[in-house]
């Protein structure tokens, strides 16, 4: 799958539908946690950054981490270029190798645990390295019918409050749980609406 996304990497911000949906996750996180400077926050599944890089402009610091090298290398690139001195990211797995407990404030992640096996493993991955009082915000797709991708992915979009449920059942207190943007795909054909659940350490 990362060599997938390796190949995309240097033409992913073109897509404008992308970006209109990156544009409403962000707004709809920033409406739904108290960012403020200073905060550590990481970005799980960062891709190229449409994420976390203008969540940058806030908390002046964030961990991108993704598994395609390609995405990385265009994360770094934009942040380089943006002068943002307090982002970096990485090539990591985090159930594999998860970050040190309470390293993390805010975790966010857009449109990537429908790419991930193993959803709960990862929720308790992140969910260990949230400070207490920490935040998770996930986007993701609602549950659809494979049309989306038009090739096998691990999950078929996912139900919001089951979702939400299990970031509870990863030991995280349920926040909200709304749509937050629907991408038309093509433009002008299927409707496919996303969803952003919240959730937060004791």
């Amino acid at each position: 799958m990362s060599t997938t996304f390796d190949a995309k990497a240097a033409t992913w911000d073109e897509e404008p539908r992308r970006r209109a949906m990156a544009m409403d996750v962000v707004a709809a996180i920033a409406q739904q946690i108290p960012l403020t400077p200073g905060q550590r926050l990481l970005d799980v599944g960062c891709g190229t950054g449409l994420i976390g890089l203008p969540l940058a402009t806030v908390t002046k610091s964030v961990l991108g981490v993704d598994l395609s090298a390609g995405m990385i290398d265009r994360f770094t690139a934009k942040a380089q270029s943006a002068q943002q001195t307090g982002v970096r990211a990485e090539v990591r797995d985090l159930i594999a190798s998860p970050l040190p407990p309470a390293s993390i404030d805010v975790a966010v992640s857009a449109m990537a645990f429908h790419h991930i096996d193993h959803v709960d493993q990862m929720l308790h991955s992140i969910a260990g390295c949230l400070a207490p009082g920490g935040w998770l915000a996930v986007a993701d797709l609602e549950t659809e019918d494979g049309s989306f991708h038009g090739e096998p992915v691990p999950h078929l979009g996912f139900d919001p409050a089951a979702f939400l449920i299990r970031m509870q059942q990863a030991g995280l207190l349920a926040v909200s749980q709304a749509r937050v943007h629907v991408m038309q795909k093509p433009a002008g054909g299927r409707s496919y609406p996303i969803f952003l659940a919240v959730a937060r350490k004791p």
